[in-house]
C-alpha cells in the first residue's frame, strides 16, 4: 500500500457521479499531503467570488486579487496558499505557502504560475482515501494546465470525469 500512497499527492481525485452524498459532488480535489496516517487535499473547483485582499489586509500588493476557492468542509477559516508553476504541459505545484513565500513564488516565476487561496480543506484518516478510490468514489488525474481553466465548477468536472471515461 506505501507505493500507491506515495502515488497520491500532487494528483487530482475526480468524484464519481455516484459518491454518495453532497459534499463532494462534481468536485476536483488536489492531494497536498498523502501518508500512512491520513491525507489532505483542497476542492480545486469550487472559486468563490472573494480574493485574498479582502480577508487579509496585510499582505503584499501582489496577493491583493488572489482568487479564494472554497477547498473543503473543514476548518472552513483556514486558508491554505498553493503555488503553481506551469512547465509545458505539466504543472507543478507547491502548497502551504505562507503569503511572503507565495509573493516570492510569484517573483520567482513570473511567466506561467498562478498562486490560488483555499479556505478549508479536505481530510482523510488512515487507509480511508484508498478505501475511496477502490471502492470508485473517486478517479485519479495529474493535474494539468486543463484543470487550471476558468470554467465553472461543473463544467471543469464534466470535462475531467468525460476525459477519463475515454
Amino acid at each position: 500500500m506505501k507505493a500507491f500512497s506515495e502515488e497520491l499527492e500532487g494528483q487530482c481525485l475526480i468524484a464519481s457521479p455516484g459518491l454518495p452524498g453532497d459534499l463532494f459532488s462534481k468536485s476536483i480535489v488536489l492531494v497536498t499531503h498523502h501518508e500512512s496516517t491520513g491525507s489532505l487535499g483542497v476542492i480545486f473547483n469550487r472559486s468563490s467570488r472573494r480574493v485574498l485582499g479582502e480577508l487579509m489586509h496585510k499582505i503584499p500588493d501582489s496577493l491583493r486579487d488572489v482568487r479564494l476557492y472554497e477547498g473543503g468542509p473543514v476548518e472552513k477559516n483556514v486558508l491554505t496558499l498553493i503555488g503553481i508553476e506551469f512547465h509545458g504541459n505539466c504543472l507543478k505545484i507547491q502548497s502551504h505557502l505562507a503569503p511572503d513565500g507565495a509573493a516570492e513564488f510569484l517573483r520567482a516565476n513570473q511567466q506561467g504560475c498562478q498562486i490560488r487561496g483555499y479556505l478549508g480543506y479536505a481530510g482523510w484518516a488512515a487507509g480511508q482515501l484508498e478505501g475511496e478510490i477502490l471502492r470508485g468514489d473517486w478517479k485519479l488525474m495529474p493535474l494539468t494546465p486543463a484543470l487550471i481553466e476558468p470554467l465553472s465548477r461543473e463544467k471543469l468536472w464534466q470535462w475531467a470525469y468525460t476525459s477519463l471515461q475515454k
